[in-house]
């Protein structure tokens, strides 16, 4: 088995405080295909959006590959802290697949990097929603089943898709503005 380096957050919990945009890469511990069924996503989908309500933060989008996660997280309010969600997703997920006798753990650690610019949000959205197709699963991002935004409903986000075509939906995406709490 191949062994996974992993390494200390370089920032301290604190500056994950508040309304920050933060891209998370997670991990399956041993690279097994852990999402490759509609059950095992909307689990972990709503694991998701109980912590995510619970932290008080919102998913501007996510997208569960077969053995990692790529989530764009963000905190509401200056009591947000979106590391807090994170550890508490992995937490509840983990605990979930436990409880289920289902043999998929996470790595310990996991990739992160605050998005400090509209630029950057928008090349990391784009970056999250041809995961799959980077991955050589499907052709284009829409064809692939597993993924999520708070931003609008996927049936919305597939009509406007259909409507406007792909960028209109990049960049409404990415600039939505939460305004929940």
């Amino acid at each position: 088995m191949k062994q996974i380096i992993t390494k200390k957050h370089r920032l301290l919990l604190h500056e994950y405080g508040g309304k920050k945009k933060v891209a998370f890469t997670v991990v399956e511990k041993e690279r097994r295909k852990m999402f490759v069924t509609e059950n095992m996503f909307v689990q972990m989908e709503n694991i998701l959006k109980q912590v995510m309500r619970e932290r008080k933060c919102w998913g501007r989008i996510y997208m569960f590959m077969p053995d990692h996660a790529h989530l764009i997280i963000e905190g509401c309010d200056e009591e947000s802290n979106v590391k807090k969600c994170m550890d508490l997703f992995k937490q509840k997920s983990g605990y979930w697949l436990s409880q289920n006798k289902i043999a998929f753990r996470w790595q310990h650690d996991y990739y992160d990097h605050i998005i400090r610019s509209q630029d950057e949000l928008r090349r990391q959205i784009k970056y999250v929603l041809n995961n799959p197709v980077h991955g050589g699963i499907v052709d284009s991002w829409h064809e692939y089943r597993y993924w999520g935004t708070e931003v609008l409903a996927r049936e919305r986000i597939m009509e406007m898709l259909r409507r406007y075509g792909e960028k209109f939906v990049v960049d409404f995406v990415t600039d939505f503005k939460f305004t929940g709490g």
